[in-house]
């Protein structure tokens, strides 16, 4: 005979292990330490939530809201935030490795010590923002704009593409033929 708590606690792991909250309000929301990998959270409201540490792999976050949300140290390793917005957020120190992040706006944020390794950032927007030791190894940076962004040649020079790429003084980067 099954215990009832172990069937109930059964039952709400499978449910969490696929759940869909698209579209869900999560508005100030303290989610520290959150574990919700390959979870489907297109178009929720994570505004001034609180996602310290939180692990979010291989979800899809496209077009989520992260106005003034604490992102720091999260882990959102091959995840789809294309569309998102981060406007005010703190992002210090996340890991974007493997995401989908074409014609993100990330003006003006702190990116300082995020890991770009090997993810789309394809005519993404870097304008004016904080990218100190922020790693690009393998990262798709075509068209994307650095205008007035600091970072270094040193951290784009292993970049996979920097086609059409802006670079932070606005000049265009160029192949050496």
């Amino acid at each position: 005979m099954i215990n009832k708590v172990y069937y109930i606690t059964l039952c709400l792991v499978v449910l969490l292990s696929s759940c869909n909250s698209r579209k869900t309000d999560y508005t100030g929301e303290s989610l520290i330490s959150w574990d919700m990998e390959k979870q489907n959270f297109k178009q929720c409201n994570f505004s001034n939530a609180d996602l310290r540490d939180a692990n979010l792999l291989e979800s899809n976050l496209q077009n989520a809201d992260f106005t003034k949300a604490n992102l720091s140290h999260a882990n959102l390793k091959g995840s789809n935030i294309q569309g998102a917005i981060f406007k005010d957020a703190d992002l210090f120190g996340m890991d974007l490795t493997n995401a989908k992040a074409n014609k993100v706006d990330f003006s003006e944020q702190n990116l300082s010590f995020v890991n770009f390794s090997n993810a789309s950032l394809k005519n993404a927007n870097f304008k004016q923002a904080d990218l100190t030791k922020a790693i690009f190894n393998g990262a798709d940076l075509e068209k994307a704009d650095f205008t007035g962004a600091k970072v270094t040649m040193d951290q784009l020079i292993n970049a996979k593409n920097l086609k059409n790429c802006i670079l932070p003084y606005g000049s265009k980067y160029q192949t050496v033929k």
